[in-house]
């Protein structure tokens, strides 16, 4: 926030409840969001040098920051504010003036939910890696697509056996390794269980 008492108001008020590092311009919050990821940033919409929009739209366009929730604090009030916000990807938008534990409700429920989110995706990486070692522990040859039946992925042993690196792989996956005479008959085979 631009403003100093707000931002000093805001440090007050979350200090207790979190590390707060406040700054005076999107610009200079862009550059301490990047350097390391907060697990919440809280922004006034209208800053100098870089605004609220445009720092939402920076955390949210970099892969290393944009699963940080954000929450914009705007003085601009009705629907069609609050719409525009989200819209523009915020997680949440809150309007000034703003009661203390309404602040405090928003603030926790979204690193909640963030972190929540981290652990789901990482126990669905460590679910993936156990799933890729167990398949490249295994004497078969496997592959698997996805639901519109283009591969992605081979186990170790398909790479093996075919010989292809996967950057070698061709455009049509597994069905552009089958030998030319009895691709007809594998791609009939392999839509008709994909289908069933």
């Amino acid at each position: 926030d631009d403003n100093r008492d707000m931002r000093e108001y805001l440090q007050r008020l979350l200090g207790g409840y979190a590390e707060v590092q406040v700054c005076a311009d999107g610009e200079a919050a862009w550059k301490a969001v990047h350097a390391s990821p907060p697990d919440l940033v809280l922004s006034d919409v209208m800053m100098p040098v870089l605004d609220g929009f445009g720092l939402l739209a920076r955390i949210k366009n970099d892969a290393h920051t944009r699963e940080v929730p954000v929450i914009l604090l705007s003085a601009r009030a009705g629907e069609e504010a609050r719409i525009e916000g989200i819209a523009a990807g915020a997680d949440d938008y809150l309007v000034k003036p703003f009661a203390a534990t309404e602040l405090m409700i928003r603030v926790k429920s979204q690193v909640d939910a963030a972190r929540r989110r981290k652990a789901a995706r990482q126990a669905l990486l460590a679910s993936e890696r156990y799933f890729r070692s167990l398949v490249d522990a295994s004497t078969a040859i496997i592959w698997t697509t996805g639901p519109d039946g283009r591969t992605n992925y081979f186990s170790r042993h398909w790479h093996d056996f075919t010989g292809l690196p996967a950057s070698a792989i061709p455009e049509g996956g597994h069905i552009a390794c089958i030998h030319p005479e009895d691709r007809e008959a594998a791609v009939a085979e392999f839509v008709r269980c994909q289908q069933t």
